[in-house]
């Protein structure tokens, strides 16, 4: 039998295990609240970043560049230049000599200097243009013929396809406010008209883009790739999402009251099949029958990024980053000579992340293990950009495109109602192309208001 001093060492023993086991807890926790997500280290918007630890400067995924800053050598600047065809021309004529006071009037003169002024002529006014309707008699019949309105003129009195088109602007791509823009059409124009007149005008210019809004999204579907990304708005008081869907020359947005699969499949209807999506692993977007997946580098990066700061002894997390970087730069060579060069050095790049994500890992890190996990069940949506050219790495442009949601609301509040919504994703949709395709986006309004 045990005497009581041994069961003493036994149970200080005991006693000694279970504070190591609530140190190694305590460190872990200590670790994590140090070392908090936040937009230098996740895929959080820098306005989140109050009350947690500030991102570290320089600390970009971006590899560090030996360029200098500013603008490149080629790059093409914009400088204000003189105008061959100024709209008014004032001559300074000198007219009496400064040293005898003679009269220089009749004498003759030759031009050795010139400077312009740009700037807008006071009071930029509206046109108010009248139809009169006229009415004749023919002297043979008798039969009464009358002049025809033009058939955009539909009311004895409407804004044209150029008030339309400044609205659509204002609010659109300037995401301008309905009072605001109230206020500054009747500041800088003259024009008086009401946030009710303005809605109508943007649900008419709505109704004339329809058209193309559905060839934005057909033109996507025929790509035979798609970036999509979601994003929540308030709608009415109330939380809807908002989803994009992209390429490089289109972008097709629209909203739902919810973030789930349902609001895919209701505005694609099982269309994704010859498609291979570019995303941030949403589970929503896993259930579609897209032909391929993607995940995003960027927001795996940002990811292990943070894993390496919460655990800065753990090489799991580093040697991933490691290779995702080498499957970057091997993109990069793709592009730049397509020959097949390139696939034995892909073949053993994947190779080497399969055995990497799969190797069993000796830690107790939750964070790292939940990340493990999500490697290895997503592993061969990890690098299909290697096996496609036309496919990109990351989400970035769907990020961009779904950003345009929030810049929305932060100026607006809110949108206040459905209707006003969905007019909206149609509207940005369509600017958000004409922009990819590098169209000026005003002029192009004006070509659509005409319609």
């Amino acid at each position: 039998m045990e005497d009581a001093k041994d069961l003493l060492i036994k149970s200080l023993f005991e006693v000694i295990d279970k504070f190591k086991a609530e140190i190694v807890e305590l460190k872990a926790e200590i670790a994590f609240l140090r070392n908090r997500k936040n937009s230098g280290n996740s895929s959080l918007p820098p306005s989140m970043d109050m009350g947690k630890p500030t991102p570290k400067p320089n600390q970009s995924l971006r590899p560090e560049s030996k360029k200098k800053s500013g603008g490149q050598p080629g790059h093409k600047g914009e400088t204000l230049k003189l105008t061959t065809v100024p709209d008014k021309i004032e001559a300074l004529l000198p007219l009496i000599c400064s040293g005898c006071n003679h009269s220089l009037e009749a004498e003759p003169s030759r031009l050795i200097g010139r400077r312009q002024m740009v700037d807008i002529p006071p009071p930029i006014k509206p046109i108010y243009v009248e139809y009169q309707q006229f009415e004749r008699t023919c002297p043979c019949c008798q039969l009464r013929q009358s002049g025809q309105f033009p058939q955009h003129v539909q009311a004895p009195i409407q804004y044209g396809p150029n008030v339309m088109s400044v609205l659509t602007y204002l609010h659109t791509r300037q995401f301008i406010p309905l009072k605001r823009s109230k206020e500054l059409m009747n500041s800088l124009f003259g024009l008086s008209i009401s946030e009710g007149s303005i809605v109508n005008l943007l649900d008419k210019m709505v109704e004339k883009m329809i058209p193309n809004y559905e060839a934005i999204k057909q033109n996507i579907l025929k790509s035979g790739q798609a970036g999509v990304d979601e994003t929540g708005c308030k709608v009415n008081g109330k939380k809807h999402w908002f989803w994009a869907a992209q390429n490089e020359l289109n972008t097709f947005i629209w909203q739902s009251k919810t973030r789930g699969y349902d609001s895919i499949e209701e505005q694609f209807v099982d269309q994704f099949k010859e498609l291979i999506l570019i995303h941030d692993c949403w589970a929503a977007y896993f259930q579609t029958d897209a032909k391929e997946h993607q995940l995003c580098l960027a927001h795996l990066q940002r990811d292990l990024k943070f894993l390496t700061e919460l655990y800065p002894n753990q090489n799991w997390a580093q040697s991933i980053q490691n290779l995702f970087s080498k499957a970057l730069t091997l993109k990069k060579e793709m592009l730049q000579d397509p020959k097949p060069s390139w696939i034995k050095a892909r073949n053993n790049l994947e190779l080497k992340l399969k055995n990497l994500i799969e190797t069993s890992l000796e830690t107790t890190n939750k964070e790292v293990l939940k990340f493990q996990k999500r490697l290895k069940k997503h592993l061969k949506s990890l690098t299909t950009f290697l096996h496609h050219f036309n496919i990109p790495p990351d989400n970035n442009g769907s990020e961009r495109a779904i950003r345009n949601i929030k810049v929305k609301q932060k100026v607006s509040g809110q949108f206040k109602s459905e209707k006003g919504a969905d007019s909206f994703a149609v509207l940005r949709s369509v600017v958000d192309t004409l922009i990819k395709n590098d169209q000026d986006v005003f002029k192009s309004l004006v070509n659509l208001a005409q319609l």
